[in-house]
């Protein structure tokens, strides 16, 4: 059978008779098909001399997306519980944009910009925030009342006894709380004896178009 479609739910690319069982399957331009095979099959350097069009690019764009919005629809149900959401995974596997994916929907619902509070710590404007008394000291600066602000920590790991500063923002401040950071550094060893009972690990795997493709 041609594999023509894409489901999120089925896992990848599917043929027409299961896409019939498939609730979301969506049907590919065959260039698009065409570029992922190419993709997966070509070696990394050859792919900066490879160009797609528009039309291919956007339907790329969307199978990403929603290859992603199977997490999504795992992080959503704890939005507002009082537990510390970790996403790990190795670096760029997507974290960030699933990070910044999850502010855009605050924003959307209504949450103000100075209730938001991020910092990425692989960005040069926050490489002086390196132990939790400085980040302690950075959020706070940044709450200026009792209402409820979203807190999203990018590659944390860069923090000194960053552990000690999460336990302390989930006890004290009405908030909810988003991190970042690779799978060799958290949840284990300190952070993993601070935090037991108060974070839940959401683990991110890189986009991979092989593992789409190869589906059946």
């Amino acid at each position: 059978n041609v594999l023509k479609y894409f489901s999120m739910f089925q896992g990848g690319m599917i043929c027409q008779e299961c896409k019939e069982k498939a609730r979301d399957g969506l049907i590919l331009n065959p260039s698009t098909v065409y570029a992922m095979q190419y993709i997966i099959s070509t070696p990394v350097e050859k792919l900066y001399t490879f160009t797609v069009s528009s039309e291919v690019l956007a339907e790329l764009r969307m199978v990403m997306d929603r290859w992603r919005e199977r997490y999504l629809d795992k992080i959503r149900p704890f939005y507002e519980v009082d537990l510390i959401k970790v996403l790990t995974g190795v670096r760029r596997c997507g974290k960030s944009i699933l990070l910044s994916q999850i502010e855009d929907e605050f924003k959307e619902n209504g949450v103000a910009d100075d209730h938001i509070i991020n910092v990425n710590f692989e960005n040069v404007e926050f490489e002086k925030i390196r132990t939790c008394e400085k980040l302690n000291k950075y959020v706070l600066s940044k709450i200026k009342d009792e209402g409820r602000y979203y807190i999203f920590l990018d590659e944390i790991q860069h923090v000194r006894s960053f552990e000690k500063v999460l336990a302390s923002f989930r006890a004290t401040l009405n908030c909810s709380i988003f991190v970042t950071g690779s799978n060799s550094k958290l949840l284990s060893g300190k952070m993993a004896t601070l935090l037991v009972g108060r974070c839940v690990e959401f683990r991110i795997m890189p986009f991979s178009f092989k593992e789409a493709y190869d589906y059946n």
